[in-house]
């Protein structure tokens, strides 16, 4: 269960096309916040996940690889000025090398 002072809040989850982003972005989405789902290289993990968020409140998709700083600087900017600001980031996004 998540804090009542955190419903409404907008919200930012990178990594959040599969496992715990996407469960944490989904779980957001059920306290009303506004929810930036963050991907990189799945798409359509990405797209599951806002079609969760958007069952209980409003999202959008934004795509980034976060090893690049003006990449993720654009993605800061483009989720505050499409809701209004952040109140919460969640630094989820990790990077693994295949073997």
């Amino acid at each position: 269960m998540i804090c009542e002072d955190l419903k409404g809040g907008r919200v930012l989850v990178t990594g959040a096309s599969s496992g715990i982003g996407s469960a944490a972005a989904s779980l957001f989405s059920k306290q009303n916040c506004y929810v930036g789902v963050h991907y990189f290289r799945t798409p359509e993990g990405a797209e599951k996940t806002l079609e969760q968020v958007k069952k209980n409140s409003d999202g959008i998709l934004l795509r980034a690889d976060v090893r690049d700083e003006k990449q993720v600087e654009q993605m800061v900017e483009q989720f505050a000025d499409k809701a209004g600001g952040i109140d919460i980031l969640i630094n989820n996004a990790g990077l693994y090398m295949r073997a």
